[in-house]
């Protein structure tokens, strides 16, 4: 069969009805050793499936298949089609001694642990130690980690985490995992979580030598305005890290130059329609 489909390969592959094929291509193509390849195709020959043909002066041969079925010549032992049947169906029925490792066996072994491993994460992460059981029949019955169900869930959790509800009287109002995850809460857009604590730790930290000031409401609200207004990818602790170094770099924000210096309310807040502390991010202030 291998020789049969090199042949069908260089001739109706190449829309020719024979070709020339060295022995040597035979041997190249099947990975068989030239006798073997041989063999092969003086059975084929004999047979009647195809027919070789020696060029006269020339050490080439064409090889040609034969289409004509009727010409062929058949095996000497014949079966009927009901032996064939037969045969096929004791094969079909007949159970396997061994239990194969096949495909789709190692497929599903590596899927269930995959899901156990991810449920483990995630129950790790997970404030509410309650309900275990139903929450992993929910998450073998819910989660496709191969198709970027996990990676959801856990960036959710993250942004759940940081809510008003999950964090007010000691996680009183955190659903059962069971809950969250048969409601897929994970797509919840959660409520807007703006970092005061931190900008005002980060604040205080990078820039000792400004003037202290108390986390009010009204700086609180003029945070937020800044937060909001920042690009989606400004709206991070390391966007502020930057901006608050930029702002010790300047002599003028930090008093070195006269009386005044800067403070977190006044870069919180605005002048000429655009906040101060945009000012400092555009480099305003980096040679005064």
């Amino acid at each position: 069969m291998q020789c049969l489909w090199i042949i069908f390969r260089k001739t109706y592959g190449w829309k020719k009805k024979k070709d020339r094929i060295a022995l040597s291509q035979f041997a190249r193509m099947t990975g068989l050793k030239k006798q073997a390849a041989h063999r092969g195709l003086s059975k084929l020959a004999k047979m009647g499936i195809i027919t070789v043909n020696h060029l006269v002066d020339s050490q080439y041969v064409t090889y040609e298949f034969v289409k004509d079925y009727s010409k062929w010549k058949p095996s000497t032992k014949l079966l009927t089609v009901n032996q064939m049947v037969k045969t096929v169906n004791q094969m079909v029925n007949e159970p396997s001694t061994k239990r194969l490792n096949t495909k789709e066996s190692r497929q599903k072994k590596l899927t269930k642990e995959r899901l156990i491993s991810t449920f483990k994460s995630f129950w790790s992460e997970y404030p509410k130690k309650d309900d275990k059981k139903n929450a992993i029949k929910i998450w073998f019955k819910k989660i496709q980690p191969e198709n970027g169900t996990f990676e959801k869930i856990m960036t959710g959790l993250e942004k759940a985490k940081q809510t008003k509800n999950w964090q007010k009287e000691n996680g009183q109002y955190i659903p059962l995992p069971s809950t969250w995850l048969n409601g897929e809460r994970w797509n919840d857009e959660p409520e807007e979580v703006i970092p005061y604590q931190k900008l005002y730790n980060l604040y205080h930290s990078l820039l000792p030598e400004l003037p202290s000031v108390d986390l009010t409401k009204e700086l609180k609200a003029k945070m937020a305005k800044v937060w909001r207004g920042a690009a989606k990818e400004n709206q991070n602790l390391e966007w502020w890290k930057d901006t608050f170094l930029m702002v010790k770099e300047s002599k003028f924000l930090c008093g070195k130059n006269g009386d005044w210096s800067a403070d977190l309310n006044w870069l919180m807040s605005k002048k000429n329609n655009k906040f101060n502390i945009k000012k400092v991010c555009e480099g305003l202030y980096s040679k005064k």
